[in-house]
This record gives structure tokens, sequence and C-alpha cells, in this order.
């Protein structure tokens, strides 16, 4: 059995999703990641799978469809997990936001129980609040981490498009 398969068994009896889905975030298609649609900002918080499944790393980011050229919307959110970075690099850890990815202890079931009830809470008190602050472009421009405005490729791009 896959680690995501693995994990999607162990999490049900926790109704982790439904909770998350209380919070008004979507579980998105394929892999293990949930998604916020906002007026014209798609919030984003994606599961990455540490040690072979015995631990995990949550990244978080907004992003507005014209920053995103290379993914068509119509199809969201279909692929689009696989089609967009962590732009912010900043993760959701057991002290709160940060630039530290943090690992999440999900080896044991007691480890697992804590480990979501935890982000559930962290999603409630810090990241939804930390969300709601990126309401402009501006906002969302200071959101993105230094190296990818400095980037050859996408850094005047993103300058262009948000901060018109």
């Amino acid at each position: 059995m896959s680690v995501l398969s693995d994990f999607k068994k162990r999490i049900k009896k926790y109704h982790f999703i439904e909770s998350m889905n209380d919070l008004g975030f979507t579980f998105g298609p394929k892999k293990f990641w949930f998604y916020r649609v906002r007026d014209d900002f798609i919030d984003t918080i994606k599961f990455q799978f540490l040690d072979s499944g015995r631990g995990l790393r949550i990244s978080i980011s907004t992003y507005i469809p014209i920053i995103l050229d290379d993914y068509d919307m119509s199809d969201f959110p279909k692929g689009f997990f696989e089609a967009e970075g962590n732009i912010t690099r900043l993760y959701l850890t057991r002290s709160g936001i940060g630039y530290g990815g943090g690992n999440w202890q999900i080896a044991s079931e007691d480890q697992l129980k804590i480990s979501l009830t935890d982000i559930v809470f962290k999603v409630k008190d810090e990241l939804i609040p930390w969300f709601d602050k990126i309401d402009s472009k501006k906002s969302l421009y200071d959101s993105i981490h230094d190296d990818f405005k400095r980037d050859e490729e996408f850094g005047d791009n993103y300058k262009v498009l948000l901060m018109e």
C-alpha cells in the first residue's frame, strides 16, 4: 500500500478531511492537499510525506489566476498540486507559520491523532487569519518569497502582474 493510501486509511477515524471541510477547505484530487477559493484567491495547504510516511511537512501558499500562466484554470483543481510550487516558502509547523519545514510526527496512532488535532487548530487559529490578510495583489506579492521575486524567469512577471 502506498504512503498516501495508508495515510488516508489511518486518518478516517479522526474525521480530518471533514474538519478541514468545516473550515472552508476542499480536499484536492490525486495528492494530499486542500484548497480554498476566496474571490480571485486560491489558498493551498499541501502535505508532503517524510521519512516513508512517518512525518509530514505542510506548505502553504496563495495564488491568483493571473500569475498561473502555465496552468489552465479550466482544469482546476486537477493537476494544480503538481503545477504550482510553494511560492511563499512558508510552512505550517507546530510552532506556527514559518520558514522551517517542520515535521509533524505521524508514525504512531498517538502521534497521528495529536498532529491532526493540532493541524486543525493551527489552520483555524493561525493559517486562516494569515490567508485572509492576503486580500490584494500587493499583499500577495509581499507574501511571495524573495527567491521567486529574484528568479529570472518569474520575478519580473510577478512584479508586473501584481504591482500594477
